[in-house]
């Protein structure tokens, strides 16, 4: 169609030229008006209809050069994945939040391959780290030097927690181990049934930890011996990952794979009291996933839990009472203030629920396609981390995405490195990590002095200000 309309308006074009040759004088097309006009001036009046035709013919050249440079540029952007385009219009975003890297290290490698999540841990001046190969690491927090360091001997998937004079983090092969913060000396090791890849809870001299075959184990913080153990029927397919207990009012308050949220005695391990948040619906058992990974978050005397492919929840504590509950879906957590809680959904959504009534306050859907880490509040922002490698700022009262920083950035700056510049260095000089996409599936950590914790998965913690 618009090549008919380009051969049709060319010859249109050859009227013009023709016109201008019959029209013209040497000093080229001139109007006059008849009061001008003086015949031997080699000059020519052009009637005002045909002065008109040569106006359209003009005009409809140039709509046609148009038409026929839009589709190019059409083809071009079309050319572009929606990822890409959804990474230019981020960018516009970049740094407009004032950032300084501290320092950065490397503690592990390839997180992104093994599906762990292993949080660090704060005590005093020092930070506690883990590498799923099995090293532990003290770091000072101020300088990112390392204080010492523990090989455990095996495979860890879970972890890290840190309380009453014990750091616990699960292995692969289910095992327990609690190690002295001091100097990484063991404590005690347990064996329970299966692979733990939640961190342990540790309450009122006992250590609670979920397994990944349906058991929640109640263990003696002094020795490890196992006091009780509570089991549930896992279903056929879920997310790799377990929900972190809590604890609250005596009660042991854990999100399970099936979708329930159970409360149990942590002095014996009895039931009090069990709650459906989401229930499978679907034909295939991938439509059915409904585990309640996310940890819950407590907010006085209400719990708040969130299910994948299921609901988010507002629950009494002390009954399983439901105060509200709505649809939602979302794997990786939830962070609460004084009125609202925040989620990151599964499709890459972040939103703000009111806790009172679980009504929508609002919904940021510019990072929709990421996979966002839980969101995190720090000084009086909303912070979520992405599998791009960015960080994400966003103001808690409207959702507005302000600002975006890559992590990637964050440790080039601490060489010496312009971000602006990035393109015109020679990067064979520079570590393969620079070259490497650069992901983040745990979510930033705010530290004591206001200061942000970052693990990247090629193994990188990072710490710095915002």
């Amino acid at each position: 169609m618009i090549l008919q309309v380009y051969n049709l308006l060319k010859s249109l074009k050859y009227l013009e030229s023709f016109a201008r040759f019959i029209f013209s004088a040497p000093a080229g097309l001139t109007m006059f008006s008849k009061s001008s006009f003086t015949p031997n001036a080699g000059f020519l009046i052009i009637p005002p209809l045909l002065k008109r035709k040569l106006f359209l013919v003009k005009s409809a050249h140039l709509l046609c050069m148009a038409l026929m440079l839009a589709p190019v540029s059409a083809l071009q952007a079309a050319e572009k994945s929606p990822a890409a385009l959804q990474q230019e219009a981020l960018a516009e975003r970049d740094n407009l939040l004032a950032t300084e890297p501290l320092w950065s290290k490397r503690i592990s490698v390839s997180l992104d391959k093994r599906f762990v999540k292993l949080q660090s841990v704060q005590m005093d001046d020092l930070l506690y780290s883990v590498d799923w190969r099995g090293v532990i690491y003290a770091i000072e927090t101020m300088s990112g030097d390392t204080v010492w360091q523990h090989d455990v001997g095996a495979i860890v998937s879970g972890g890290l927690s840190l309380d009453s004079g014990l750091l616990l983090l699960g292995t692969s092969e289910g095992e327990l181990i609690a190690l002295q913060p001091t100097d990484g000396t063991e404590v005690w090791r347990s064996q329970l049934s299966s692979e733990i890849l939640s961190a342990p809870l540790v309450a009122d001299g006992h250590v609670v930890v979920h397994s990944n075959d349906g058991y929640v184990y109640g263990l003696s913080a002094q020795n490890g011996e196992q006091l009780w153990a509570y089991q549930y029927k896992v279903p056929a397919l879920t997310l790799r990952g377990t929900s972190v207990p809590i604890y609250a009012m005596g009660l042991v308050l854990v999100g399970l794979g099936n979708g329930k949220v159970v409360a149990l005695d942590l002095q014996s391990g009895v039931v009090r009291w069990l709650q459906t948040v989401a229930v499978p619906r679907g034909r295939s058992e991938l439509q059915r996933m409904v585990d309640i990974d996310a940890t819950p978050v407590r907010v006085g005397s209400i719990i708040y839990v969130v299910s994948y492919q299921g609901r988010v929840a507002a629950l009494d504590i002390g009954t399983g009472r439901v105060v509200w509950i709505r649809e939602f879906s979302s794997y990786s957590g939830m962070a609460a203030d004084s009125e609202s809680l925040y989620l990151s959904d599964s499709e890459g959504k972040v939103s703000a629920i009111n806790q009172a009534t679980g009504a929508t306050l609002w919904t940021q859907g510019k990072l929709s396609g990421l996979k966002l880490t839980q969101p995190v509040i720090s000084k009086g922002t909303l912070i979520v981390a992405a599998d791009d490698g960015y960080l994400y700022w966003l103001d808690t009262e409207s959702g507005e995405l302000f600002s975006r920083t890559a992590v990637k950035e964050l440790a080039a700056r601490l060489q010496g490195l312009e971000w602006d510049l990035w393109n015109d260095y020679d990067h064979s000089a520079l570590p393969d990590f620079y070259d490497e996409d650069i992901g983040i599936n745990v979510a930033p950590q705010p530290l004591s002095d206001g200061s942000l914790l970052v693990l990247d998965n090629q193994g990188y913690l990072t710490r710095f200000r915002h």
